[in-house]
């Protein structure tokens, strides 16, 4: 594998963080995933396209992965008509309703049985003779009442009719999810790629230095932090 493209890193919307970076990403490639009904392009990658391509690279390359890592947004992110929590992540308000408290491991085992339905990472796990590493999505961003509009939306829901879910239940959703995630990915062969610390509230969200301006990404100064952990674990072997 030549210096330019030691490191090849294959995403959604979470790697424009890396892509806008001002990290020297000389020896990294980025590719976002096309849809094959899309215009093919040579900054993106059908899922097919991307597996046979690193079939074809050599042992000694690294290839990193942002693919799972939104369930927890589309589960928590947005308050629901019929609001649930898991247990322990529910704050007993007055202007609240009583939620319908999920155990964690019935959470775990249905995003477990979700993961596990994706062909994708096992057809990537079965190519690849180098290492995959994965990108878990950003942890969630604790203030969001300035994304609060009459126009803004998640997936359909309004944010002014249902609002943001408290805090502590969106990061418990996400702490969750990184964990089953780590869990699978592990069974087949991958590693994962740990959040930088300096990101971090002492409560384990986003800093508002690390944040893009929107509800659910990182900003380039967090992508600037994941290139360099990629070329020290590219360079650790």
């Amino acid at each position: 594998m030549s210096d330019s493209s030691s490191v090849v890193v294959y995403g959604n919307s979470h790697i424009e963080c890396i892509i806008q970076s001002e990290e020297d990403k000389t020896a990294l490639t980025t590719l976002r995933i096309r849809d094959p009904k899309d215009e093919d392009v040579p900054t993106a990658a059908t899922m097919a396209d991307f597996t046979k391509m690193v079939a074809d690279l050599p042992e000694d390359a690294l290839v990193a992965i942002s693919y799972f890592g939104t369930q927890h947004n589309v589960l928590g992110l947005v308050n629901h008509g019929s609001p649930f929590s898991l247990i322990g992540a529910w704050e007993n308000t007055a202007n609240e309703p009583s939620p319908e408290l999920i155990p964690e491991h019935v959470l775990a085992a249905s995003l477990r049985a979700h993961y596990e339905k994706n062909n994708f990472v096992k057809n990537l796990s079965t190519a690849a003779c180098c290492r995959i590493v994965h990108i878990m999505a950003p942890p969630p961003k604790e203030d969001l009442s300035r994304f609060v509009s009459k126009k803004a939306a998640y997936r359909g829901q309004s944010i002014a009719d249902f609002g943001y879910s408290a805090p502590a239940r969106r990061l418990a959703f996400w702490t969750l999810e990184k964990e089953v995630i780590e869990r699978y990915l592990q069974s087949l062969g991958f590693l994962s790629l740990a959040v930088p610390p300096e990101t971090l509230t002492p409560e384990g969200f986003l800093k508002p230095e690390y944040s893009m301006q929107d509800v659910t990404h990182a900003n380039p100064a967090y992508g600037a932090l994941i290139v360099q952990q990629l070329r020290e674990l590219a360079a650790s072997r």
